[in-house]
């Protein structure tokens, strides 16, 4: 397990606070949860960093060849996935086997 860390002005950090507050939630599950949603392409964190990219200067140029990129992997994850209901099938039938997990 890794701790990850940022640095933030003492204005950002009490915004923070408060924000994170008013919402019921920690600024660790906050933290957590961009995370994760940024790792698992999220649509709307995939928008965020979109404009986050085009707001630093990364060309349009590279950002479309990644957006190529992106949809590329997604059709194959969508060709050659199991759906929930492949898996739950799968499953079924080693226990009808009588294989043991």
């Amino acid at each position: 397990m890794k701790k990850v860390e940022t640095v933030l002005t003492e204005h950002e950090n009490v915004e923070l606070m408060t924000k994170t507050k008013f919402d019921y939630i920690t600024k660790g599950k906050l933290l957590k949860a961009f995370i994760l949603g940024y790792l698992r392409e999220d649509p709307d964190i995939r928008s965020f960093v979109n404009k986050l990219k085009e707001n630093m200067g990364v060309s349009k140029k590279k950002r479309e060849r990644q957006a190529v990129i992106l949809r590329k992997t997604e059709r194959f994850y969508d060709k050659h996935s199991f759906t929930d209901e492949e898996i739950t099938n799968i499953f079924d039938l080693i226990e009808s086997e009588g294989i043991d997990l």
